[in-house]
């Protein structure tokens, strides 16, 4: 489902221009900015103080920013705080080309580390995966090697460095966090720095490999953890929950996707056994969570479509367990489409219910993604989820219609498909912009492909 990514050809093809609103005119233009960047981005990535970007703010507006750190930093965000509003792309790249510029000549520092990530966050809200992806693992390198520079000079780090524990832990768990999100959709290799975090755990993923014979709330902890998770859901915020479902993907993506689809064959009864132990494990975690967090279960027996959670940061779990509920059922829908002799082994009576789930997740999971209106870093990585689930859904209408007259049980798509797959269509082109090449092409892609079944 990358070939989206990969066609350079598409890159001629003109994309049609949306109308904008004009920019608010405001005299003091980056005190404005930096002004919006608390409640637009740094809400959910905290590793700005406030307070110190405004002073840097009314510096660089008296005397424009300079060749510095906070000059890096007063660029970065006027261009994610002009990014989160469609109508400043231009404004957001030139902001951003400045901030690369001085970011560039930044020693290794902390405070460097938290600038690369902040370029990495704009190349997500800008929906440029790949280069999200780079400004990453840049953060992610210079977090490596930090710790040598300090240990072989020890006063090469500031006092402001040396003195940010938080800062640093924030954009350790910032980092990792922003690089799962990425490696689902990319499927790319951890860096360094998300590989220690997976060495770290692997405890909890072999003995999910090996079998749980019980399920307990303890056996949730996939941070390794002696916390009871009762007192850890009354205390615990939106962003560790977040960063312990990124942490469970990460463990489902090196314990199922290591191998192809056709290394999942010979190994179905395991994975069958694995996708229920880890099941129960989201579902328990599900439960655990504090009140204001809580959000209903997305998947219904009924065909009508999911109930949508209250707040935002709810709704963004809500969607990140939906897409682990997806990948954990991916495998069971290739095998059924594959065919193979192997599958007789488990029985259809079994994969058929399992490829089932996979759908409805799939059509869940398209209507949920349709419901987010706001623009954060991750949208790009659901809208490419919604796209991905609307090819699954077209391969099963496919799959019966080809196998309609044989013995082969046809796998159970909801009546309302058609539905659905325009659902995921609107939504692709709801989120198009000028510069993005490969969402106008998802969605003509999958135009394509329903007039073909429809035939």
């Amino acid at each position: 489902m990358s070939f989206p990514l990969e066609a350079n050809e598409m890159q001629t093809v003109a994309i049609q221009a949306r109308r904008f609103r004009a920019p608010k005119q405001t005299p003091n233009r980056i005190l404005y900015l930096c002004e919006m960047f608390p409640y637009e981005i740094n809400i959910r990535n905290l590793v700005v103080d406030p307070s110190q970007l405004t002073q840097y703010a009314r510096e660089a507006n008296e005397h424009e920013p300079g060749w510095d750190g906070p000059g890096c930093l007063v660029l970065l965000a006027c261009a994610l705080a002009s990014s989160s509003h469609a109508y400043s792309a231009a404004t957001a790249r030139n902001f951003a080309e400045g901030s690369r510029q001085r970011l560039e000549s930044l020693p290794n520092s902390l405070l460097a580390i938290q600038y690369a990530y902040l370029a990495g966050l704009y190349e997500q809200y800008v929906m440029r995966p790949e280069s999200a992806w780079g400004r990453l693992q840049d953060a992610c390198v210079r977090f490596q090697t930090l710790p040598h520079i300090e240990a072989s000079s020890p006063n090469s780090a500031n006092d402001e460095d040396r003195g940010s524990g938080t800062l640093r832990q924030r954009l350790y768990w910032s980092c990792v966090k922003a690089e799962f999100e990425l490696r689902a959709e990319l499927m790319y290799s951890s860096s360094s720095v998300a590989a220690e975090f997976e060495i770290l755990h692997r405890k909890v993923t072999s003995e999910m490999a090996t079998g749980i014979n019980a399920v307990t709330p303890e056996s949730l902890n996939f941070f390794g953890s002696d916390e009871n998770p009762s007192t850890r859901s009354c205390r615990s915020t939106k962003y560790h929950e977040e960063d312990l479902l990124r942490g469970a993907m990460s463990h489902i993506m090196n314990d199922i996707y290591s191998k192809s689809w056709a290394g999942w064959i010979p190994e179905l009864p395991n994975l069958i056994k694995k996708c229920a132990e880890y099941g129960d494990l989201l579902e328990t975690w599900r439960k655990w969570l504090y009140l204001s967090l809580a959000f209903p279960h997305p998947l219904s027996k009924t065909p009508s479509a999911p109930k949508v959670a209250d707040s935002a940061e709810s709704f963004l779990l809500q969607v990140n367990y939906l897409c682990i509920v997806e990948l954990l059922h991916r495998p069971f829908f290739a095998c059924v489409l594959s065919r193979h002799d192997c599958i007789k082994s488990v029985g259809h009576q079994v994969l058929i219910p399992l490829a089932q789930q996979y759908l409805q997740a799939s059509c869940a999971l398209i209507q949920l993604v349709a419901a987010a209106y706001f623009r954060y870093e991750g949208t790009w990585t659901l809208v490419r989820r919604s796209f991905g689930c609307s090819l699954a859904l077209l391969a099963a209408v496919r799959f019966n219609h080809r196998y309609r007259n044989s013995s082969t049980e046809p796998l159970p798509v909801p009546r309302e498909w058609r539905k659905i797959l325009q659902i995921s269509i609107d939504t692709i082109w709801r989120w198009e912009r000028p510069g993005v090449e490969d969402l106008p092409w998802m969605r003509r892609i999958l135009e394509h492909m329903l007039e073909v079944v429809e035939k």
